[in-house]
């Protein structure tokens, strides 16, 4: 089933997301592009490999310590990457700082901000003091500001991007922010390993099909928004560019719905 949206709002789109519980692919004018930016140092690590004790500083309230992966306590770590422009990111933070308090000291929270988000210390801190003054409370997730360590072990293109590790810094998933629940979390926590949906990025060679479920029509400026409502597509992720005439031009977005209807 195609659905077409002309000028259509991000409260119609969003209100779809809640009734269906399928994919919507969004096609919108890109603000943004967020590359990779590896080093041939560290080698980019994939589910069920060990992360080493990498060492960080984190930032919470004001306050920074150095620490290491070891000296987290929780049975499961998630690494949370996101950036000041992604509103997807920012959303998610109140659903993250939920958890970790809901699971106590069993589950760790790191938000991971990248040098290659184009971030700046002082725009993440910027964040926090206005969102502190807005809502009136203080998030209790540790963040890690400039970040050329993690983003190189789990490289991606978009944001946001979570990677579960257990409390021996074993990968155990890479996932979208739709598979982070109670009771996931919990299966985790418990020792239990539930098979997840693995965050795919979008190869090159994907843009086609990309293009052809948006039924994408380069130079067509009338055009401003359109959605396609379509099954799960495993080798799609969850943003990235489209190419028109040659240069990168239009970005597309995908909302996932509920993961226990999504086949």
């Amino acid at each position: 089933m195609k659905l077409m949206v002309r000028n259509a709002g991000i409260c119609g789109l969003m209100c779809m997301a809640f009734m269906f519980p399928q994919l919507i692919f969004s096609q919108t004018i890109a603000r943004t592009s967020y590359s990779k930016n590896l080093t041939e140092e560290m080698e980019p690590l994939t589910i069920g490999s060990r992360i080493p004790d990498v060492e960080f500083t984190v930032h919470l309230n004001g306050k920074t310590k150095r620490q290491r992966l070891s000296d987290l306590q929780g049975e499961v770590i998630i690494l949370d990457f996101w950036a000041t422009w992604c509103g997807a990111c920012v959303k998610g933070f109140p659903k993250m700082d939920s958890m970790q308090r809901y699971f106590g000291g069993k589950l760790d929270v790191l938000l991971v901000n990248a040098l290659q988000t184009g971030d700046t210390e002082e725009k993440v801190k910027g964040y926090f003091d206005r969102r502190e003054k807005k809502t009136g409370t203080k998030l209790g997730l540790a963040c890690i500001i400039n970040d050329s360590t993690f983003s190189k072990y789990f490289p991606h293109t978009s944001v946001p991007h979570y990677v579960w590790l257990d409390k021996d810094r074993n990968v155990l998933a890479v996932t979208l922010g739709n598979e982070i629940s109670k009771e996931i979390i919990g299966s985790f926590i418990k020792g239990e390993r539930p098979v997840l949906h693995e965050k795919k990025e979008v190869p090159k060679e994907h843009e086609t099909k990309v293009k052809n479920l948006l039924d994408f029509k380069p130079g067509d400026k009338n055009v401003l928004h359109q959605s396609v409502l379509t099954g799960y597509q495993a080798d799609i992720g969850g943003s990235g560019s489209l190419t028109m005439d040659g240069i990168k031009q239009s970005g597309f977005y995908i909302l996932y719905g509920d993961r226990k209807s999504v086949v």
